[in-house]
């Protein structure tokens, strides 16, 4: 409960809509999810974030293109009459048959998601998930018929809340990240493996950004190094110098 209300004669934002993509990032990502100041809840403040969520080095939101003019909010009540909760839907469309786009849909539904959608004003994130409840997605897959239906996934991201949030928060995107993969010969020559070799005789993994190694996956053989320059991953051998 507030201790002061408003009168709400005059309703802004009412034009329907939301944009047409969504970001969404796994639970697993964050260092922080960021919450509404419970320090001083008013009607004004109780359904905004204003601080910003905190990601894990190399981490950020990932971008989903949604089919134009089918992303959609519903809430339902839940819980006995007098109860405070919503059960909060957000449907979308995701249109495509890539390997891609299955591999990831069979991630993010095996694993608890923060997602923000901006409505059609472009000026209010809102955010399905929270601390207490996170945010989860299920779809199902239907391949066009031939007669102009699309290939696409019809999904749902469901969770629960008080309050239907809005995030004000900065937005930082997941950076582009690349692998690099090499085999050891020899007892201690690294070969790089193409993106179409056999990745079953891999020994030695990068994963890197523009500006950062994330992860070495393997041992570095003796007297190898390895650095960052201008995104690229450069190899100091011992029989190179």
């Amino acid at each position: 409960m507030f201790s002061v209300y408003k009168n709400l004669n005059r309703p802004t934002n009412v034009n329907g809509g939301l944009a047409d993509n969504i970001l969404l990032a796994p639970v697993s990502w964050f260092d922080t999810i960021a919450t509404a100041d419970s320090s001083n809840v008013t009607i004004n403040t109780a359904s905004v974030i204003y601080n910003d969520h905190v990601f894990k080095p190399g981490k950020g939101w990932l971008q989903f293109q949604c089919a134009p003019i089918k992303n959609a909010i519903r809430l339902e009540p839940l819980g006995n009459a007098g109860a405070s909760l919503f059960y909060q839907t957000l449907g979308i469309q995701l249109n495509g048959n890539y390997p891609q786009l299955h591999a990831s849909i069979s991630s993010f539904q095996s694993q608890p998601l923060i997602v923000l959608v901006k409505d059609c004003s472009g000026q209010h994130y809102v955010q399905l998930g929270n601390m207490n409840h996170f945010a989860w997605m299920s779809g199902s897959y239907s391949m066009g018929d031939g007669k102009g239906a699309n290939n696409a996934y019809s999904i749902n991201i469901s969770s629960v809340g008080k309050y239907l949030m809005h995030y004000k928060g900065s937005i930082a995107m997941h950076p582009d990240i690349r692998l690099y993969n090499f085999r050891i010969v020899n007892g201690n020559d690294l070969i790089a493996i193409g993106s179409e070799e056999d990745l079953n005789q891999l020994d030695l993994q990068f994963v890197v950004t523009d500006d950062m190694i994330l992860q070495v996956n393997g041992t570095i053989p003796t007297g190898y190094s390895f650095s960052l320059v201008d995104g690229d991953l450069i190899v100091n051998s011992p029989y190179y110098q």
